[in-house]
């Protein structure tokens, strides 16, 4: 039997790998990648860049594959996998300018967040945030001591922040994502109806020796068969915006999420082509401001300095 070794974020279990083997007559072997964010990059760039095969396919983030794809590290996907009429169902913007590079696309998306704005019922009621001014109405509620109309990260004192779709998994599992708790509520209309996304993305390691069975696998996750089968088991919004469209997902709020991608301009995050040096320099700037040890007239300059190779 063909076998392919997988580097993933998603190790739930042997059912999802057990059908998908069976689906594709293949023995998949899956390691997980490492938790931490500076590990998991650092683990997959050290075997991309050293030509190691001992990893085919590689589950990767944006800003991952938008430094990978300039360095000749993986396999480009259009002549098999990523064909035009399988391009026509992703984001148009997001294909162009995060998973493609001189007309070359090096990744096929497969679970897509979208950054959306969550409200906390218990506080609200039935208070619709529907524009700017309904937001900045909800800001200046006096909700009593200790609670706040808007948080950075959610606790039962906000009664709203805006997160990513994916945070969904964490409020089922606590019991606390119900009609009269936390809810996704329509983005409120500011000055573009507009939302970021991002994407969790296979990748073909370009000195893999399974090409054929990973161009195989690749071929499943693209199709709608395997995005829906991916997408039901884990609970997860499918990167395929046609798919949102037309199915009737059985996922924790796809309704609401649905609403995001018919009525919201979707668009990915910019990112430089040295993509995890510039966070990291963007991180450590930041700390050196908040500690004062520089202005933020110099914080800002210097920011700017490294937005610029976006």
């Amino acid at each position: 039997m063909i076998c392919i070794s997988f580097l993933a974020i998603d190790c739930s279990g042997e059912t999802e790998e057990t059908e998908t083997e069976e689906a594709l007559d293949m023995e998949i072997h899956v390691t997980a990648c490492p938790e931490n964010a500076d590990n998991r990059q650092a683990k997959i760039s050290t075997i991309l860049s050293a030509g190691e095969t001992s990893v085919d396919i590689f589950s990767v983030n944006d800003e991952m594959v938008s430094e990978f794809k300039y360095k000749g590290y993986l396999e480009p996907l259009n002549d098999r996998v990523m064909t035009e009429d399988i391009i026509s169902c992703y984001p148009e913007s997001y294909i162009k300018n995060i998973a493609m590079l001189d007309g070359e696309i090096y990744s096929v998306p497969y679970y897509m967040d979208i950054m959306v704005f969550w409200v906390n019922k218990s506080m609200t009621g039935d208070l619709e945030i529907r524009t700017e001014k309904d937001f900045l109405q909800l800001l200046n509620t006096d909700f009593g001591e200790g609670k706040y109309g808007y948080g950075s990260a959610w606790d039962s004192a906000y009664a709203s922040i805006f997160a990513y779709s994916g945070t969904m998994d964490t409020f089922v599992r606590a019991g606390a994502y119900r009609e009269d708790f936390i809810q996704v509520a329509p983005l409120p209309e500011f000055a573009e109806n507009t939302t970021n996304i991002a994407a969790w993305q296979y990748v073909l390691n370009k000195a893999s020796v399974h090409k054929e069975a990973a161009f195989r696998f690749l071929e499943y996750a693209a199709s709608r068969e395997g995005s829906i089968a991916y997408s039901e088991y884990m609970n997860r919004l499918p990167a395929r915006v046609d798919i949102i469209r037309e199915e009737d997902l059985d996922i924790p709020g796809f309704g609401q999420l649905r609403d995001y991608v018919e009525n919201t301009q979707l668009r990915e995050r910019p990112f430089s082509r040295n993509t995890m040096e510039d966070i990291t320099s963007m991180g450590t700037l930041f700390q050196r401001y908040v500690l004062e040890e520089i202005t933020q007239e110099e914080f800002c300059q210097k920011a700017q300095n490294i937005t610029d190779n976006f």
